[in-house]
This record gives C-alpha cells, sequence and structure tokens, in this order.
C-alpha cells in the first residue's frame, strides 16, 4: 500500500527533464575546491587539483534509484550497519523518532559498495526527519576499508530546508538548503542545534501528511540532485545518450598557459602549508621554531592581510578561509580579532582564475596574557599538538579549525 501510494505520487510529479535512469559516473574535474577537501581530505588535496581536468568520470552507480525497489525491513541491514548505528538508533527512539523507511542498494545498482543501509525516521508530529546513512567501499589493496555513516536532522521551513549534520557531505548542498554541522555530535546534541535553529526560523517547520508523502517528497528530492548533477557535468551516464536539455553550454576550453599559471601558485603553497606541518609535528618544536618559521613564510609574500583580503571577495575572483563561504569567512577572521588577535595574515593562497582560498592563517599574538591563552588554546595545525605560552609572537592557525 505504502510502495503504490509513493510510486503514484512520483509518477504524478514527473518533469519531462527528468533524469534518465542507468549508470552513471562522476566527473570529478567538475569539483570544486570546498569539495575536493571534503572528498579527498586536505593531504590529498594537492594531487586532486593535479588529477582535476586530466582524469576521466570514474565510479558505476544506478540513478535515480526508485526507493520503492531498494525498501526493506529495517532488521535486514547488514550487521556492520546495525553495530555501528546501535547509539544513534536508540538516541532517536529516546527522542521519539519512529521508523518509517529503510532501504538497501542491491549489489549490482552500486558494484563499487560492498554494504550500505539507510533508515529514515519522523518524529510525531510528522515535521522533523532523521536521516542515519551508511556505505561502506572498497579499497585499494593494502588500504584499510572505506567506510562512511552520517547522521542528519531535515526540515522544511518555508521555501527552504534546513539540515543538521554530524558531518559535511561530500557535494556542496543545493539551492534552498541549509545545512549546519556539528561535527561528531552525538544525535540528542544534534537534535539540540537543530531544534534551535528551528527556533529562530521565521516559519514553523511543515508536517507531512503521512509516510507515503514523505517518501515522495525524498524521491523527489534524489531526482532533482540527479538531474542538478547532470546539469552540471558531474554525473554522466554511461551507455547511454546524455541529458542534452540538461546539459549547461561548453564552457570554452582553458589555455595550458592559464592553467599552469593558476596551478603552480597553489602547489607552491601547499608545499609550504606541508613543510609547515612536519615541521612543527616534530618533537623538537618550539616557540621559537614557530616564530622563525613564521617570519620565512611572511617574507616569501605569498600572504595578505585577512581582513582586507576578503574584502576584495567577487563573483569572478572568489575569496574564502578553507571551505567556508565569503560570509563565514570574515565573520571567522573578525573572531579572531575580536579574540585579541594584533594581526591576521592569510597564507598560503590557493590561487585559480575565479577563486582563491586560504588554508593557513599567521596570528600576530598580543601582549595580554587571558587573550594569548585564548588564541594559543585554539585547534591547532593538523598532527600539532600546540605549544605553551612562551612568549612567541606568532601562531600558526589551519583554516579548518573550530573558534570554540
Amino acid at each position: 500500500m505504502l510502495g503504490s501510494a509513493v510510486a503514484s505520487m512520483h509518477e504524478a510529479e514527473r518533469r519531462p527533464d527528468d533524469p534518465e535512469p542507468g549508470y552513471y559516473a562522476i566527473d570529478a574535474g567538475v569539483l570544486n575546491v570546498r569539495e575536493l577537501v571534503r572528498l579527498r581530505g586536505l593531504l590529498r588535496l594537492p594531487l586532486a587539483l593535479m588529477a582535476r581536468g586530466l582524469t576521466r568520470p570514474a565510479g558505476r552507480i544506478w540513478m535515480p534509484c526508485p526507493l520503492i525497489e531498494i525498501g526493506c525491513r529495517p532488521e535486514e541491514l547488514s550487521p556492520r550497519f546495525q553495530q555501528l548505528t546501535a547509539t544513534h538508533r536508540a538516541d532517536l527512539a529516546a527522542l521519539g523518532f519512529e521508523v518509517c523507511y529503510a532501504a538497501r542498494m542491491r549489489p549490482e545498482d552500486a558494484p563499487e559498495n560492498l554494504d550500505n543501509g539507510t533508515l529514515i525516521y519522523l518524529d510525531a508530529a510528522r515535521s522533523q526527519m532523521a536521516f542515519i546513512a551508511f556505505v561502506q567501499r572498497k579499497a585499494s589493496i593494502g588500504a584499510p576499508i572505506d567506510e562512511w555513516q552520517v547522521l542528519s536532522f531535515v526540515a522544511r521551513v518555508g521555501a527552504e530546508v534546513l539540515v543538521a549534520a554530524d558531518k559535511r557531505e561530500g557535494f556542496d548542498p543545493p539551492p534552498g538548503t541549509r545545512v549546519v554541522v556539528a561535527r561528531g555530535a552525538a544525535a540528542p546534541a544534534l537534535h539540540r542545534r537543530f531544534a534551535a535553529e528551528l527556533a529562530r526560523a521565521p516559519d514553523p517547520p511543515q508536517a507531512f501528511a503521512d509516510k507515503a508523502e514523505l517518501l515522495a517528497w525524498q524521491q523527489a528530492r534524489e531526482v532533482d540532485a540527479v538531474r542538478r548533477g547532470v546539469a552540471r557535468g558531474l554525473y554522466v551516464r554511461l551507455g547511454g545518450r546524455e541529458i542534452g536539455s540538461l546539459r549547461r553550454a561548453p564552457e570554452p576550453p582553458t589555455s595550458l598557459r592559464r592553467r599552469v599559471l593558476g596551478w603552480v601558485p597553489s602547489l607552491a603553497a601547499f608545499g609550504l602549508a606541508y613543510w609547515a606541518v612536519g615541521r612543527l609535528s616534530t618533537p623538537a618544536s618550539s616557540a621559537q621554531h614557530i616564530d622563525e618559521f613564521c617570519e620565512r613564510l611572511l617574507k616569501r609574500g605569498l600572504h595578505h592581510e585577512a581582513r582586507s583580503w576578503l574584502a576584495e571577495d567577487r563573483p569572478d575572483d572568489t575569496r574564502s578561509i578553507g571551505e567556508r563561504t565569503a560570509d563565514e569567512s570574515r565573520s571567522f577572521v573578525e573572531d579572531l580579532y575580536r579574540r585579541g588577535a594584533v594581526d591576521v595574515q592569510a597564507v598560503p593562497l590557493l590561487a585559480q582564475p575565479d577563486q582563491q582560498v586560504a588554508m593557513v592563517l599567521v596570528l600576530r599574538l598580543p601582549e595580554d596574557r587571558d587573550q594569548r591563552r585564548a588564541l594559543l588554546s585554539l585547534e591547532p595545525v593538523p598532527g600539532h599538538d600546540g605549544v605553551p605560552d612562551e612568549g612567541q609572537h606568532f601562531m600558526l592557525l589551519h583554516a579548518t579549525a573550530n573558534l570554540r
């Protein structure tokens, strides 16, 4: 009954430009820097940037995948799924959420997956959803198995979709979707954050009439995600015609000279960043080493005062700190100044013709002891546990740091 209701609603809402079902590959060449960092990690970013534009679309997954075809009973999900999600499932039950859908993609639909599972929950008011998703992917020889799971809460608020998740998804969210991330948060803490965001929203969350309406809405979101991916060139259909009406007009080819001018500063900047991480991660690290390194780094000229640099952000030359948006980057820098930083330099810069990203910040420390302690306690460069206050003049802060 539920499956037929979802199928009929989905058929009624079909659009002429709906993506054609079939196997699709992912073209990593169209990913932006934020997406590459999330999917490949910061350490692999230089290689990913070098390979962008040179690699062919990879992978194989059937899309859009009808929810009614992959649905299953919750107890049919794998023992590994049950093990990894036990705490989340118990917490969601305690919060009053009830399972309304379970799914597991078939092996032939996603040949690169070893295991996967999804649970969709709905609260008693039928206005808040919770999602648990799990994927276990094949790994290369000698590498550990790649496992990925995410917990998220979702609600429709006016024309916007509000999402609170315990990690950021790989691809940028579609227009009209606002994502709040609390990395590694347990379900109760994540739900409190989600409820706080809902309380500040101008409109109350919209309720679903029943489970069938929820699943039809979710199916429409899945179809729209594929439609947008095809239009962007991210999803490339294999073994059949592509959706010509959705594909954007081809962009003029980038000249070799422009590519070289764009990537050389990027690679040089990341080389400096990696050298910094390695140098500051050694047992011999000290405040003196940090000062010496920061002074040498600033002498290289690959830096700008962060506040004025971000003020030059424009559509054809975006500026950001890490994967933050321009507004989030400005707020991040202003917070550092409010905490007492005398000067904040954005360095090094990941430079492309239309995008610049600062992955490392150099902060000049104040004289005030309390302000110094507050700044030095911030999240340091990955692989470095921080140093005590020894009278140093600088500190090195990674762009992914959280200001708690």
